[in-house]
């Protein structure tokens, strides 16, 4: 019972170290951090999927295309922290014109994430279309089936974790996200 207790508590410290080494580096830093993980990951697909030489090659260049195509369609929602503040406030003690301009931008958000997605969508049917020339279906279903779409984790529901929208998602009207619990 100690030695797993000592364990976890080994375990966060770690995962807090890394962490605040991610918070700590600057956006290069950040940038060749990711270009390596994608690499590897690259390789890593390669290697499981058996690939010798020019075909292990142009593979690893393909897929590195790809997820920098990916990566560069997810930008920032802009600044979250200002909208949040004005969300956390309840909406009796809003005017009229902060209540309709805080659903003004939570439809302005969801436009965002529609485009987002739809340019993200976009860019995996094009690679599959270049993937499939020279993979076979269970080894698409490796690059293509387990991606989720950005702000979701695994194990959350469809409108968990994102904000706004009408779903009831944090932010969302259903969901206390204007004035407390129970919404509007």
């Amino acid at each position: 019972m100690k030695k797993s207790i000592v364990v976890m508590a080994m375990a966060l410290l770690c995962a807090g170290q890394v962490n605040a080494q991610r918070e700590r580096m600057n956006p290069e830093e950040m940038q060749k951090a990711r270009a390596e993980m994608v690499k590897q990951n690259a390789e890593r697909l390669a290697k499981d999927f058996e690939l010798k030489d020019d075909a292990k090659t142009a593979f690893i260049e393909k897929y590195t295309q790809y997820q920098n195509d990916l990566f560069a369609d997810m930008r920032p929602q802009g600044n979250r922290e200002e909208g949040q503040r004005e969300e956390r406030k309840k909406t009796s003690e809003m005017s009229d014109e902060e209540v309709t301009a805080l659903i003004q931008s939570a439809f302005e958000r969801q436009e965002k994430q529609i485009e987002a997605m739809q340019k993200r969508l976009e860019v995996q049917k094009k690679y599959y279309a270049e993937f499939s020339k020279t993979l076979s279906p269970k080894q698409l279903i490796r690059i293509f089936g387990q991606q989720r779409p950005q702000g979701q984790r695994q194990g959350q529901g469809q409108n968990q974790g994102q904000r706004g929208g009408f779903g009831g998602g944090r932010g969302g009207f259903g969901g206390g996200g204007f004035g407390g619990p129970g919404g509007f």
